[in-house]
């Protein structure tokens, strides 16, 4: 028997041949899908469900993966110093010698001269007489001008035992140690624009004035005293203050 395959095509199409042969286990689910129908397919131009692609720029990375910084925050280093009226700072006394210093310090001085031992970043400086002796030591607060011109003092590491120290405002050191010996007003304050200038046994008390209209400890002067202790002014007995009341 002659089979006419064309005419066969024509009237059971190819599928129902494909099933027919033998040994074939084909299905129509394993007939290829035309990609029209498959979910990521793009919308017809105009359509309801279309969604515009927009390209949102990118914000620029920084080199080093992290946020810019504005400002480098400084902390204190070195030995801690406790301010001693009269005496020294720390472990470093009037009279020490420049060796001593920086022996103490830990480091050597940043500018070294014959008058003075200077360390920027530690915010403190030794002046020394004409024997190579310290006389003077100055501690300087956070970001006052510093030679040379451009740079500017760091944390100077310690305080008075009391709590006196850099920033204060002149009430409060006066709570701590009492109103001073002589008060010196200053016209010419300098890069630090100091305005007032406070002594007191083995002490002197710089204040700056700082924008808008701030009047603070700017720098501490340890100088030549008799080393007793400052003490607060003595409250007002209570006997005193109730005769004081009582004679109104």
């Amino acid at each position: 028997m002659t089979v006419d395959a064309e005419a066969l095509f024509r009237r059971i199409g190819f599928s129902a041949i494909v099933l027919a042969l033998p040994g074939c286990t084909c299905s129509r689910n394993d007939e290829p899908k035309p990609a029209a129908a498959s979910a990521t397919a793009a919308p017809a131009a105009g359509s309801a469900t279309e969604v515009p692609v927009v390209n949102v720029p990118r914000p620029p990375l920084v080199a080093s993966g992290r946020p810019p910084i504005d400002k480098i925050i400084r902390l204190p280093s070195g030995p801690a110093l406790e301010i001693l009226p009269g005496q020294g700072a720390g472990a470093i006394r009037l009279g020490a010698t420049t060796e001593t210093i920086e022996r103490l310090m830990g480091m050597p001085c940043e500018i070294k001269t014959a008058t003075e031992c200077v360390y920027i970043g530690r915010a403190v400086e030794f002046f020394l007489d004409d024997k190579g002796m310290t006389k003077e030591i100055r501690i300087d607060r956070l970001d006052r001008p510093a030679p040379p011109e451009g740079r500017t003092y760091g944390v100077f590491n310690g305080r008075m035992a009391n709590g006196l120290t850099l920033m204060m405002i002149p009430k409060g050191v006066e709570s701590l140690i009492g109103p001073p010996q002589k008060v010196e007003e200053v016209t010419n304050g300098g890069p630090a624009d100091t305005v007032q200038i406070a002594y007191y046994d083995g002490l002197r008390i710089e204040y700056d004035k700082l924008p808008p209209e701030r009047i603070v400890v700017g720098g501490i002067v340890v100088t030549k005293g008799s080393g007793k202790p400052l003490s607060p002014p003595a409250a007002p007995h209570p006997s005193a203050a109730s005769a004081k009341s009582n004679s109104k």
